[in-house]
């Protein structure tokens, strides 16, 4: 599969070419609009929300046999995806993330439409004293939710609405807004999952796994629970939470006990995730931080019985997957930026600009 064609300027040169300034969202409406129909998704005031913390319930392990014993043949491999032409029904536009800004981006033309970029350095400070971003969603009333990180390091997410106004809903990263889009989920300051009505503020938080962190966060088609991306230090797992308006519920761990280290799960259709399967190793010079030293495998997974699929296997890492409006396309980013497709078995490259995050 070729790279597109017109996106071989980098997207900082993008941004600033075409923004000198930052852009209220409603510059893009059109684009984002299209966006709100194509992703799968994934308060004004300076009073900080009221932090409402739940008490962490009983965590339920799934007990279920290693990935080895369940693929074909007691095979830990998943194919190599077959290079082939990106189909018609391909989500034509993609929210993506750099730590430049965050954008809509028309693959098909490589037009960035950029939605929200940083304040512009004051003179004399250095590149280190720049606000980055990190990661971000867009609700089905075209609200961004951005996490940015300031030059502590710590991380916020704020709200962008279409008229332009900026709320800050509260420290945390990896901002998922609910199918019906009256809540964001997050992983809190902490490393713990926090559930969030943006409108009245009111927010609960729980630790979903002892001893763990949360990584990613990703809600079922019915809203009624999120996927949990966790890791403790050594190895990397899924739980699922059971949510009622803010407050997380129940919890089951679907990887303790397995041969495996999971990530960043997502929705292909209620009860069923993609998750990849893989172990990440640090590297300074990879575009996110990290690289594998073995193929990294997408997983299909039936969270009632624990059963697993394998999908394909993506010989450089993973960075994040994201499922398309009817599940059956992901899009995955790999762990030196690249975006590409993936259905059926088939697959190839999309973008090389190097983005950080992104959501369908």
């Amino acid at each position: 599969m070729t790279t597109n064609p017109q996106s071989t300027q980098s997207p900082e040169g993008r941004y600033r070419a075409r923004h000198s300034t930052r852009l209220h969202l409603a510059a893009g409406a059109v684009a984002v609009a299209l966006l709100v129909s194509a992703c799968t998704s994934e308060s004004a005031g300076e009073t900080a929300p009221t932090s409402s913390s739940t008490t962490a319930p009983a965590v339920t392990t799934t007990t279920a046999p290693t990935t080895s014993d369940l693929l074909p043949g007691g095979s830990t491999t998943a194919a190599t995806l077959t290079e082939a032409p990106a189909p018609d029904d391909l989500p034509p536009i993609a929210l993506v993330v750099n730590p430049e800004g965050v954008g809509v981006y028309d693959l098909a033309t490589g037009d960035l439409i950029g939605l929200v970029e940083p304040p512009a350095l004051d003179i004399g400070q250095s590149p280190d004293e720049a606000v980055e971003f990190v990661s971000g969603d867009l609700a089905p009333d075209q609200t961004l939710y951005v996490a940015r990180r300031d030059p502590d390091g710590a991380q916020t997410v704020e709200s962008h609405a279409l008229d332009g106004t900026v709320t800050e809903i509260g420290p945390g990263s990896a901002p998922a807004v609910s199918p019906t889009g009256d809540r964001v989920a997050m992983a809190g300051p902490e490393g713990e999952l926090v559930v969030v009505d943006p409108v009245t503020s009111e927010r609960g938080s729980l630790v979903p796994v002892a001893a763990t962190i949360v990584e990613s966060v990703a809600w079922e088609p019915g809203g009624e629970r999120i996927a949990v991306g966790w890791f403790d230090g050594i190895q990397r797992g899924v739980a699922l939470v059971e949510v009622s308006g803010t407050t997380p519920g129940a919890v089951e761990d679907l990887v303790r006990g397995r041969e495996a280290s999971w990530m960043d799960p997502e929705w292909t259709a209620p009860g069923r995730l993609a998750v990849v399967e893989q172990s990440l190793v640090p590297d300074a010079g990879s575009a996110t931080g990290w690289t594998v030293n073995a193929p990294a495998q997408v997983l299909a997974v039936d969270v009632s019985t624990g059963r697993t699929s394998p999908m394909f296997e993506m010989p450089e890492g993973v960075a994040r997957i994201d499922a398309g409006p009817d599940g059956r396309v992901l899009g995955v980013l790999t762990l030196s930026g690249e975006l590409w497709w993936a259905a059926d078995g088939e697959g190839g490259m999309l973008v090389d600009d190097g983005w950080s995050f992104f959501r369908w």
